[in-house]
C-alpha cells in the first residue's frame, strides 16, 4: 500500500511540474509571439519575417573533458568543464539573417543568401547581436569557447568524434579539399548528434572568450579572462586542412580582424 501511495504521489509531482512547464511555455509565447519554443524537440525558432528565421537547438548541460592531449600546445592540458543548459544556433548566421537585421551584406561570397555571412569583425557581431536583441526582446550572445566545444562534440552524450559529428571530415565539413575555395550555403553537410550543422569547416566562428592557455583545473561555466588582445575562433573554415577543422583546434584572432573565413553562430541562455 505504501508503495502504491508513493507512486501516486510521485505521479502527481511529475504532473504538477509538467503543468508548470507548460504554463511557463504558454506565458513565454504570449510575451514573445514571434518566437516558437518547443521543449519536446529542444528547438527555438525566432521569426524575423515570413521567410527569415533564427533556429536554436537546446543543449542539455553536463560535464566533459576540454582539450586534446595529443594536440597543439594551446589545446593542453585536458581538464573537466561543467556547463548549464543553453541554446546554440542550428546554423551559422547567414547573409539573409544578417541583412534582415542590419540592412546590409558584408560578405565576400554573395552567390547565395543562405551562405554563412563572413567579413565580420567581433565588434561587428556585437552590433548585430545588439540589434537582434532589440528586435526580438531576447538576450542572444556569442557562445563561450567551452559552450562551443561542448556543442560541437554533441553534448554530454556525444561520441567526441574528431570533427563535429563524424570521424570522416567530408561528411560534415567544407574544407580545403572539397570547398572549391569558397563558403557554401549552411546545412548542406550532415549535422552532429545535436542536429547542429557546420561546426567543422565552412567559416570560422567567433566565440566570446579572450584567448588564454588552459590550466589543469576543473571549471564551472567558464567565461574566459576579463580582457586580452585576441579572441578565440573555432571550427576551421573552407580553406583549412583536416587539422584545422578538428573540434578541439583553437585559433586566436584580433577582434577587429575581418576576412572571408570569419563568421559566427549565436548562443542563448535558458529562456524560462
Amino acid at each position: 500500500m505504501k508503495k502504491i501511495l508513493f507512486i501516486l504521489f510521485a505521479s502527481l509531482v511529475v504532473c504538477n511540474l509538467f503543468a508548470q512547464e507548460s504554463d511557463s511555455i504558454s506565458e513565454f509565447s504570449k510575451q514573445f509571439p514571434q518566437i516558437n519554443l518547443n521543449d519536446s524537440s529542444g528547438s527555438l525558432i525566432v521569426e524575423l519575417n515570413d521567410e527569415v528565421v533564427v533556429e536554436m537547438i537546446k543543449v542539455p548541460g553536463g560535464s566533459f573533458p576540454v582539450g586534446y592531449k595529443k594536440g597543439y600546445p594551446n589545446e593542453m592540458p585536458v581538464h573537466k568543464v561543467t556547463l548549464d543548459d543553453f541554446f546554440i544556433g542550428k546554423f551559422e548566421i547567414t547573409q539573409k539573417v544578417w541583412f534582415e537585421v542590419m540592412g546590409n551584406n558584408p560578405a565576400h561570397f554573395k552567390d547565395s543568401t543562405d551562405g554563412a555571412v563572413e567579413m565580420v569583425t567581433y565588434f561587428d557581431v556585437l552590433d548585430f547581436i545588439d540589434e537582434l536583441n532589440k528586435k526580438t526582446g531576447m538576450q542572444f550572445r556569442l557562445p563561450t569557447e567551452a559552450e562551443w566545444e561542448y556543442a560541437a562534440n554533441g553534448g554530454e552524450r556525444g561520441k567526441r568524434t574528431r570533427y563535429a559529428g563524424s570521424y570522416k571530415i567530408d561528411e560534415v565539413a567544407w574544407y580545403e579539399r572539397n570547398s572549391g575555395n569558397r563558403t557554401h550555403p549552411v546545412g548542406q553537410k550532415l549535422p552532429n548528434e545535436l542536429g547542429v550543422f557546420d561546426m567543422s569547416g565552412n567559416v570560422y566562428e567567433w566565440t566570446e572568450d579572450w584567448f588564454k592557455r588552459y590550466k589543469s583545473k576543473d571549471l564551472l561555466n567558464p567565461q574566459g579572462p576579463e580582457k586580452g588582445k585576441t579572441k578565440v575562433i573555432r571550427g576551421g573554415c573552407w580553406h583549412d586542412d583536416r587539422e584545422g577543422c578538428r573540434v578541439q583546434c583553437r585559433v586566436e584572432m584580433s577582434p577587429d580582424d575581418r576576412n572571408g573565413c570569419l563568421g559566427f553562430r549565436l548562443a542563448l541562455s535558458q529562456v524560462k
